[in-house]
């Protein structure tokens, strides 16, 4: 993807919360004082992203000046929101290495035995001999050459048929492979993907969501895939909320960092 398009992509996320939603009842063009207050509280939660832990990278895909969008639907409000994604670059390596492990292991066993490359290059041996006389004959007499061809096609369907043969034994190996699980790479996130969002209202987990401890955080949730964080309140009794997406352990890191940091957004207004 060009710098280009991920620029317009990131653009449309923060200036069209409502863009890929219905308006039933239409839409309305939104106030000055909207969008003033969309820009500033959104400046103000960009600027209060935590850097990065040591070993974590943070990739922010959005460059530019924010905007506000000039309509939305009726009965809706704008709601300032910033993403961004933490990736643990460490864990990055550990399953990197993890996968280049699995990959040697099913290259080497897709790979012929030395005994069925013998019965290949054999083959194929007699294979090639025949094609060259059909070659050499083609011109001059095409009906030894489509007969020499008859006679190669046997050796040619030797050698697929050896091949399938050797991928439907070792198919099992490379499928179990493929499953299984390494300690300390398999179910833990290399990436997490964060969305801070300032709305008035309360916030109501799902009904699977179990309450957690983050340190600083009025309120937490997870239910296995995603980490809901109330933040804090901003100066206009806001609620300042983090969905934070990833294995538990990786997004309550990233959380204690936010809530931390986020303590003093409503100073910083």
């Amino acid at each position: 993807m060009t710098t280009a398009k991920i620029t317009l992509l990131a653009g449309m996320m923060l200036a069209s919360v409502f863009a890929f939603a219905d308006c039933p009842d239409g839409g309305r063009d939104t106030s000055t004082a909207e969008r003033t207050d969309y820009v500033e509280t959104t400046t103000a939660l960009k600027a209060s992203l935590p850097a990065a832990p040591t070993g974590w990278r943070i990739l922010d895909r959005y460059v530019g000046a924010i905007t506000a969008p000039n309509s939305t639907c009726k009965g809706s409000m704008l709601v300032p929101s910033y993403y961004v994604t933490y990736i643990w670059t460490e864990q990055e390596q550990r399953a990197r290495k993890a996968e280049d492990d699995k990959s040697k292991r099913i290259a080497s066993l897709q790979l012929l035995t030395p005994e069925e490359q013998k019965q290949v290059d054999d083959l194929g041996k007699q294979a090639r001999t025949l094609e060259r006389q059909a070659i050499a004959a083609i011109r001059t007499n095409p009906d030894e050459a489509a007969k020499l061809r008859k006679q190669e096609e046997p050796f040619v369907l030797q050698v697929r048929q050896i091949r399938q043969d050797h991928v439907t034994h070792v198919a099992p190996q490379i499928q179990a492979i493929f499953a299984e699980t390494v300690p300390g790479v398999t179910g833990v996130s290399t990436e997490v993907p964060v969305s801070i969002t300032v709305h008035k209202g309360s916030f109501v987990p799902g009904a699977k969501a179990q309450k957690i401890q983050i340190a600083g955080a009025k309120q937490a949730t997870y239910d296995g895939k995603e980490m809901n964080v109330i933040l804090g309140v901003d100066s206009k009794g806001r609620n300042i909320v983090a969905n934070i997406t990833g294995s538990r352990s990786e997004a309550e890191t990233i959380a204690s960092l936010l809530a931390s940091n986020f303590i003093t957004l409503s100073a910083k207004k």
